[in-house]
């Protein structure tokens, strides 16, 4: 008996055979790049350090991520994504750690070699999991550094952006305090302001801290969220440059107020390197040259970005947001 297929069934058929053609597909050289978020451009530097890393190789990269560091949801999405398709290892900067702490146990216990940036996870050290982290003691001293040479040891500066949600603001804070408690003195570093960091509430923040203090001298603040709204409250009130804003992490439109002169300087983390050396753990793990190493705890310098030294090559280089290097 003959069969006649319709065209709806020929395309349903090929669909199909699509499906399971891609289901089986080989990402054993994958690695899944899951960062806090793709809107900014710190990411995008770490973006970079992966190509350059896989620039040669058989390995190709699977850049996603969330567009907003809320969307925790998606980010577990990510990994389970990668866990599905069996990529051949994850690097994740998560949103929220102990959130994504199952996900990512998923993903090591599958064998899947995974490096986390920016944060530890609750995690046994049988799992190899690796983390590559700012030097949040290394940011705070250097801000704390940086305000008493501006104010030549006198005067008086706040922390906004500290929050309990982010712990490396935790602890770039307290070091910010220990700096300033042991080696500076005579400024004053006002209370701690309630844990907000979004732009909104930073510029509100702002607001009403130069009101209670007009004799505030500078400002140090903990995410980039938070810097954004405290320059448009300096900005707003027109204070700056009375104020002095030293900030941490960076992003184009901060590193352009930079040149301007309106943010007196950025301490930038190097996430350009920790993604050329996630990378290389990952695919050393894979060709076995790491198998039987112990699980890493790496810490990378932050540094003082200035109006002065933004555009010297090695500060450029840790900036690199070229993630299609041809070399």
């Amino acid at each position: 008996m003959k069969r006649f297929w319709s065209a709806s069934g020929l395309a349903a058929a090929g669909a199909l055979v699509a499906l399971l053609v891609g289901c089986s597909r080989d990402h054993s050289h994958t690695i899944a790049v899951v960062p806090q978020t793709t809107a900014q451009e710190i990411w995008e530097a770490e973006h970079a350090g992966v190509a350059k890393a896989l620039l040669g190789t058989r390995w190709k990269e699977r850049w996603n991520g969330p567009s907003s560091e809320t969307e925790v949801d998606r980010q577990i999405a990510l990994v389970q994504q990668a866990i599905r398709q069996r990529d051949g290892g994850l690097i994740l900067a998560p949103d929220h750690p102990v959130a994504l702490t199952t996900a990512v146990r998923m993903a090591a216990e599958q064998g899947m070699p995974v490096v986390v940036i920016d944060a530890t996870l609750n995690l046994p050290a049988s799992l190899h999991v690796d983390y590559l982290l700012n030097d949040e003691q290394r940011s705070g001293e250097l801000a704390a550094d940086r305000i008493s040479g501006i104010l030549h040891g006198h005067g008086t500066v706040a922390v906004l952006g500290e929050t309990t949600a982010l712990m490396g603001t935790v602890a770039r804070a307290e070091a910010f305090r220990q700096r300033m408690a042991t080696r500076y003195p005579k400024i004053t570093v006002l209370d701690p302001l309630p844990g907000r960091f979004r732009t909104n509430l930073a510029e509100q923040d702002t607001e009403e801290l130069l009101a209670s203090h007009p004799e505030l001298n500078a400002i140090f603040t903990l995410t980039v969220g938070a810097t954004r709204g405290v320059y448009r409250g300096l900005k707003l009130k027109q204070r700056i440059p009375q104020v002095r804003l030293i900030a941490c992490d960076q992003d184009l439109d901060l590193l352009y107020y930079l040149r301007l002169g309106e943010i007196d300087s950025l301490v930038a983390e190097d996430t350009f390197a920790m993604g050329y050396r996630a990378t290389r753990l990952i695919t050393e793990r894979r060709a076995g040259a790491a198998e039987r190493q112990a699980a890493q705890v790496l810490r990378f310098a932050p540094r003082l970005v200035t109006r002065e030294n933004v555009d010297t090559p090695e500060i450029q280089q840790m900036l690199n947001m070229d993630w299609r290097p041809t070399q």
